[in-house]
């Protein structure tokens, strides 16, 4: 490793600095900041699932919240709008967070609210691919 161009200390060439945070556009960033997100969920009572390590699930008498982590992306959910605006409250209080509303497309898959649940597409995804194929 070296001093950064413009950055160079001519009393101690070979010195570098040691990061005491990670930077973003780093490597190390995104572990470091899935690592903070851990901790955070982990206290606040989430368990980290045992089938998928980017689902935490927290489950206390009739309250239960389902947090899906990928990449900087967050899907909230669970059982009550009240109990899940809590804790969007409560995160955003120690992360920076851009609440986007209902969940309408999440890696490619369309999501539909209807009168039994969620509808769950592709239609999109496999439209833009066969597009691409096209072109």
């Amino acid at each position: 490793m070296v001093q950064p161009p413009g950055f160079i200390n001519s009393q101690t060439p070979t010195h570098i600095c040691k990061l005491n945070k990670p930077i973003y556009g780093l490597k190390q960033a995104p572990r470091a900041w899935f690592i903070e997100l851990f901790t955070y969920l982990v206290s606040y009572g989430f368990r980290n699932s045992i089938s998928d390590s980017s689902l935490f699930i927290y489950h206390k008498q009739d309250i239960r919240l389902y947090v899906l982590v990928y990449v900087d992306d967050i899907i909230v959910t669970g059982s009550s709008d009240k109990v899940i605006n809590a804790f969007i409250t409560s995160i955003s209080s120690r992360f920076l967070l851009k609440d986007l509303g209902p969940l309408t497309y999440f890696l490619g898959v369309e999501v539909t609210p209807t009168k039994l649940g969620l509808h769950l597409t592709q239609a999109k995804y496999v439209s833009d691919l066969l597009t691409a194929t096209i072109c």
